[in-house]
């Protein structure tokens, strides 16, 4: 029998729990929308209250809504900026920057710290092309607070701070318009690279980082998208886990590495787990061989790859090194300049032995990706066997406990 006491302590801590719970569900519950009116146009500048629908200057508890169906005229960053959210709607890119035009800016660096989310914003320095009259703008989320950036860019100047928390990209652009200008993503955190809601795979300027100074550790996500890199420490000092998506390597170029023969060498250091693929190919590279002279090609080593399912490399330039791949019993598709390359071996080092398979399902000659055909790897990787295996291992246990059941009566 319980005591009325106790059942009243009870009674008095679950109400109590409740109402944390109600508390920690609706930590924005009171976020106030305030809209930007830029009613004072001698002064678009952030920190002027006039600039506002509320007559008061947005804080970490408000939701800031940019309506360029009713004025073109953005805010000009003048400040450290505290806000729940951002919003855009009505209009393409609103331009988070600070003005040119102050003297105060130029070569200062300013925090915009976002509690939730942010949508169709572009976060730039002040000056485009121009870093000894830029500003910086630093983005991170509030400390202890998950950030969705959907449908943004970074240009100029712009720094994407982790700040020890996760962030969702739904759709992103690191922009590298030159290599002394480079957006940059920094700090310690989970970063997860997703689609944005309603925007298919390959539209232009989305999904891409094409910044060359990343510097970030942590993990990084790539779900179910295409990620399109520039430089080899796209991705900082990350572990990488691709899961059901792509790499597209684009190493030489105009905004990239300077040439081909630059490449020699160099070490892609992440540590990349490889979950499905997306379309054809988990991994590809491309440089710039001019008409087609494969005589003197660079070679680039990725030593810290790990397999967690069937998947698929492509190169069109590049000889990719993969030394110390750990295959788990998977196997990989090779892909050369031409297609599929009897001479693949010219392409690749260091790929598991396992993974040459005699043809795929049409019969085409060449190396594709299979499970092993013997052994205890060829079970544990057949998921039909393992299935089976687990329905007559879960029947040995109902029959072992009928048995049990029976033997106590």
């Amino acid at each position: 029998m319980v005591k009325t006491g106790k059942l009243l302590r009870l009674s008095t801590m679950a109400l109590a729990v409740a109402v944390v719970g109600c508390l920690a569900g609706n930590a924005n519950a009171s976020a106030a929308k305030i809209t930007w009116t830029g009613a004072d146009t001698d002064n678009l500048v952030w920190s002027n209250a006039k600039n506002w629908d509320t007559g008061t200057v947005p804080t970490i508890n408000d939701d800031v809504v940019i309506d360029q169906a009713k004025t073109d005229m953005d805010p000009e960053i003048d400040t450290d900026v505290q806000v729940n959210s951002i919003e855009s709607i009505n209009g393409n890119y609103y331009t988070m920057q600070p003005s040119i035009d102050q003297a105060t800016a130029k070569g200062k660096e300013f925090t915009v710290t976002i509690a939730d989310h942010a949508t169709n914003v572009k976060f730039a320095g002040a000056a485009l092309y121009d870093p000894d009259s830029s500003a910086t703008l630093r983005v991170e989320p509030q400390s202890g607070k998950a950030l969705a950036l959907s449908d943004v860019m970074f240009e100029h100047h712009a720094i994407l701070d982790l700040n020890g928390a996760t962030v969702d990209l739904n759709g992103f652009e690191f922009s590298q318009p030159y290599r002394g200008d480079s957006a940059k993503i920094t700090g310690d955190g989970t970063l997860n690279l997703n689609e944005h809601p309603g925007v298919g795979e390959g539209q232009y300027g989305l999904n891409s980082i094409d910044g060359s100074s990343n510097d970030y550790t942590g993990t990084t996500n790539i779900n179910g998208i295409q990620v399109s890199v520039m430089y080899i420490n796209a991705f900082g000092k990350s572990d990488v886990n691709i899961d059901n998506g792509r790499i597209s390597w684009e190493l030489t170029g105009e905004f990239a590495q300077e040439g081909l023969g630059s490449l020699d060498g160099l070490t892609i250091d992440n540590k990349f787990t490889i979950n499905g693929m997306l379309s054809y190919s988990s991994m590809r590279f491309s440089g710039s061989v001019d008409d087609g002279d494969t005589s003197n090609l660079p070679t680039i080593s990725l030593p810290n790859v790990v397999l967690e399912s069937q998947t698929s490399f492509l190169t069109n330039e590049p000889i990719i090194n993969l030394t110390g791949i750990q295959a788990n019993g998977y196997c990989m598709e090779l892909w050369t300049p031409d297609g599929i390359n009897k001479s693949v071996d010219k392409w690749y080092v260091g790929f598991p032995a396992t993974c040459n398979v005699n043809s795929n399902a049409e019969g085409v000659a060449g190396v594709y990706p299979g499970a092993p055909s013997t052994g205890l790897s060829f079970i544990a990787k057949n998921p039909a066997i393992v299935a089976v295996a687990g329905l007559v291992a879960a029947g040995l246990v109902a029959v072992f406990a009928k048995k049990r059941s029976a033997s106590r009566r």
